[in-house]
């Protein structure tokens, strides 16, 4: 997290503190009625928060999240979006914006920056689509994983079928298997199996454990 970013967020807490709840409600409740909810904040750990209009607000445990936000993280701040029987988690120094979330169209995600996992609950696949610097994502399933890696952006599938298309090439990506595209305007790697121990970081970067979410 930026300098700069981090006066945001102490700003924000810190007048937040001082103006207090009560004063706070009358333009929630405004805000809420104007925006198309998109859905709740399921978990949070430090501080994370949702800009619309070039407005900011500290999100907390249940609070609402509109389509059209963008939705950022802090160093070592993590965050769960519910949006119907789809989970987003979203770890440290990341943001995304909600398009349109649509029980029969699936989700619209721009994926700004850092790292995402991306989970359906329901027991059949989900469509969805995310978008990113580098490429497009189609998905066609229920877990997976994308955002920043050391190899420049990287999507992994635990569970399902995504499509990633980056510079006219689509490759389609199986349980197990990964891509890497290494800058903007390259195109996707071929589909492989990611080492365990790859996928654990990863794992580890996005959601602060090893292991895969129950």
């Amino acid at each position: 997290m930026t300098t700069r970013s981090a006066t945001r967020r102490d700003l924000l807490l810190s007048t937040w503190g001082l103006i207090g709840v009560a004063n706070l409600l009358p333009y929630a409740a405004s805000g809420a009625a104007a925006a198309e909810p998109g859905g709740t904040v399921a978990s949070l750990t430090g501080s994370a928060l949702a800009t619309a209009k070039s407005v900011d607000r500290l999100l907390a445990l249940g609070a609402r999240v509109n389509v059209g936000d963008v939705v950022q993280t802090f160093d070592a701040s993590r965050l769960g979006i519910a949006l119907g029987k789809t989970v987003l988690r979203l770890g440290p120094a990341s943001s995304l914006k909600i398009e349109s979330h649509l029980i029969d169209a699936g989700e619209d995600i721009e994926l700004l920056n850092g790292n995402m996992y991306f989970e359906h609950t329901a027991t059949t696949p989900r469509k969805a689509t995310i978008r990113s610097p580098y490429g497009l994502i189609a998905v066609r399933g229920t877990k997976f994983l994308v955002g920043t890696s050391a190899k420049g952006f990287g999507v992994f599938v635990a569970e399902g079928l995504v499509e990633v298309t980056g510079a006219g090439t689509t490759v389609r990506l199986t349980p197990g298997q990964g891509t890497d595209i290494a800058r903007p305007g390259q195109p996707p790697s071929p589909p492989r199996a990611w080492p365990a121990p790859r996928v654990r970081q990863t794992l580890q970067q996005t959601l602060g454990s090893p292991r895969l979410p129950r």
